[in-house]
C-alpha cells in the first residue's frame, strides 16, 4: 500500500512538474506572433489634407496598413537554459506619411510615422500583458512616433526600382520620451509605390521603460538593448497631412 501511494505521489509530482514546465514554457518562450491589424489604427490625418502641386517637385506617400507592419525583438536569458532567447512582437497597426523630392536624387523632406502599440503580438498573452504594463505603458503612451523633419539626401543618382540603402535620422517619441534615432534602411521606388524596410536599436532606459516583469517562477535577466523594425509599403496620394 505504501509503495502505491509513493508511486502516485511521485506520479503527480512528475504530472505537476511538467505542467509548469509547458506553462513556463509558453510564458517564457511564447508561441507564434500574430500581426494584429484594428480597426482603431493610429492615424496622421488629424489635420486638412493639402494638396500637393506637381510644380512644387515633391511627391506625397502615404503607407498602407494592410501590407506594412512594425515589431521588436528582444533577448534575454532565463535561469537554467544554456543559450539566451530571442522574443520577437509585431504589430500591423502602423500608419503615416513622408514627402519626397521629385529630382534624381531624392531626399525625404518630411516624415510622420505611427505604431499603436497596444496590439503587439509576441505569442504569449502573459507577457504580451507584461510588455504593456510594465514597459511600455500603453494606458499612458499606446504610440511610437517616428518623426523627420530635415531633408535626408540619398547618396547617388537614383534609378527607379533600385533598392538603396541609407541612414534616415529623426526622432523617436517612446513612453512619453523623445530622443534622437537612426534608421538603417533599404528602400525602393517603382511607379507609384515605396517600399522598404528599416531598424534601429533603442535602450530601454533611454526611454525610462524597464524590463517587463515576465514571470516570477523563472528568473529572467533581459537584455537592455532592443531592436525595432519596420516594413512598409506606402502609395503615392495627391494629398498630405504633413508639411
Amino acid at each position: 500500500m505504501l509503495r502505491r501511494i509513493l508511486i502516485g505521489l511521485a506520479a503527480i509530482l512528475v504530472i505537476g512538474l511538467l505542467v509548469a514546465f509547458i506553462v513556463v514554457r509558453q510564458i517564457v518562450f511564447g508561441g507564434t506572433p500574430t500581426i494584429h491589424r484594428t480597426a482603431s489604427q493610429p492615424s496622421v490625418a488629424a489635420s486638412p489634407c493639402a494638396t500637393v502641386s506637381t510644380s512644387s517637385g515633391l511627391r506625397a506617400f502615404s503607407i498602407n496598413s494592410h501590407m506594412s507592419d512594425a515589431s521588436y525583438e528582444a533577448h534575454f536569458q532565463a535561469a537554467g537554459v544554456s543559450l539566451p532567447g530571442t522574443v520577437t512582437g509585431i504589430t500591423g497597426d502602423v500608419s503615416g506619411e513622408f514627402l519626397l523630392t521629385s529630382d534624381t536624387q531624392p531626399s525625404v523632406v518630411s516624415m510622420k510615422i505611427l505604431v499603436d502599440l497596444r496590439t503587439l503580438d509576441s505569442g504569449s498573452a502573459d507577457r504580451d500583458s507584461h510588455v504593456r504594463n510594465d514597459t511600455l505603458e500603453t494606458d499612458k503612451y499606446p504610440q511610437a512616433i517616428f518623426a523627420v523633419s530635415d531633408a535626408q539626401v540619398l547618396p547617388g543618382n537614383y534609378n527607379e526600382g533600385q533598392t538603396v540603402t541609407f541612414k534616415l535620422q529623426g526622432q523617436l517619441t517612446l513612453h512619453g520620451v523623445t530622443r534622437p534615432a537612426t534608421f538603417d534602411m533599404q528602400a525602393k521606388l517603382l511607379g507609384n509605390t515605396v517600399t522598404g524596410s528599416g531598424t534601429t536599436l533603442i535602450h530601454l532606459r533611454d526611454y525610462k521603460m524597464k524590463p517587463p516583469a515576465t514571470t516570477s517562477v523563472v528568473p529572467i535577466t533581459i537584455n537592455n538593448d532592443i531592436t525595432l523594425t519596420i516594413h512598409f509599403t506606402a502609395q503615392r496620394e495627391s494629398c498630405t497631412h504633413i508639411v
